[in-house]
């Protein structure tokens, strides 16, 4: 095709008379017949680099399943190893790993694995802490309280955190204890609404400010229920929970005699 319009080319150029003219003409044909050739060839390259590179990342991916199928048959705790351990182990099975992974790329793969085993673990951790009731896993347990108690509950036992990061355990246990404080102080909050012994404290100014014995009398006597107990973490906004009741209890209070003064009052105009 290129070659019919070169010719055609060749012909509009017999009928310019000015030689020169002529000769720019059919140089500015066949650069552009020149142009689409090589734009022809560049885009086959392309297709068939691109064909190549497309089999090249099936044959890898292939590779990286085989080699990890070959991870899970040969190591249990792939979190409890280095590469080295797990290479010594598997020395044997790496004799067959794909011909397509270098020895940098089985280390990769092996740290991935061992990366997922972690996360697994760890989410197993957080599950049982999640689902534990509160009665039985409170707020108020320290990380390592709150980890004797889990582990009790976590199949696999102790042996399942080991190889976890300490600090990796101890952020899962804070995220945790976070939520159940939260909830923790809304039941507080939600029972201190009910109780009906804090008429003594919140007609003692002293109390109002979270000080004095009709203050620490109350908080011995709320110290009873668990539900306190459970928001030992956070003594400040324990009191503050106290001292927002107390004020509210205190504002019925005044509330509550005015009505009645007014009343009164109304019943001796009336008389």
């Amino acid at each position: 095709m290129e070659g019919a319009r070169c010719n055609e080319a060749a012909e509009r150029s017999k009928a310019v008379v000015d030689i020169a003219e002529r000769q720019r003409l059919y140089g500015d044909v066949a650069s552009e017949a020149a142009r689409r050739i090589h734009a022809k060839r560049k885009a086959r390259a392309e297709d068939e680099d691109e064909l190549t590179s497309k089999r090249f990342h099936s044959r890898r991916s292939e590779a990286e399943k085989r080699f990890r199928e070959m991870l899970d048959e040969h190591l249990k705790a792939p979190l409890e190893l280095t590469w080295p351990e797990a290479r010594m182990l598997m020395r044997e099975a790496l004799k067959k790993s794909p011909p397509d992974l270098d020895e940098v790329s089985c280390e990769i793969i092996f740290g991935e694995v061992k990366s997922e085993d972690g996360e697994r673990r760890l989410a197993a951790f957080a599950d049982v802490l999640r689902r534990a009731p509160v009665e039985a896993l409170g707020p108020e347990l320290s990380f390592d309280q709150a980890k004797a108690v889990a582990v009790t509950k976590l199949p696999g036992g102790e042996a399942r955190l080991q190889g976890l990061p300490p600090q990796d355990l101890r952020r899962c246990w804070e995220d945790w204890r976070r939520v159940r404080l939260a909830e923790a102080s809304q039941a507080f909050e939600a029972w201190l609404q009910g109780c009906v012994f804090l008429e003594e404290a919140a007609s003692d100014p002293d109390a109002l400010q979270a000080r004095g014995p009709a203050f620490e009398a109350l908080c011995k006597r709320l110290s009873t229920d668990a539900r306190y107990v459970r928001l030992s973490p956070v003594p400040r906004e324990r009191i503050k929970l106290i001292v927002g009741r107390l004020e509210e209890a205190a504002e019925e209070r005044a509330a509550n005699r005015a009505a009645c003064a007014a009343k009164a009052g109304g019943s001796d105009e009336e008389a």
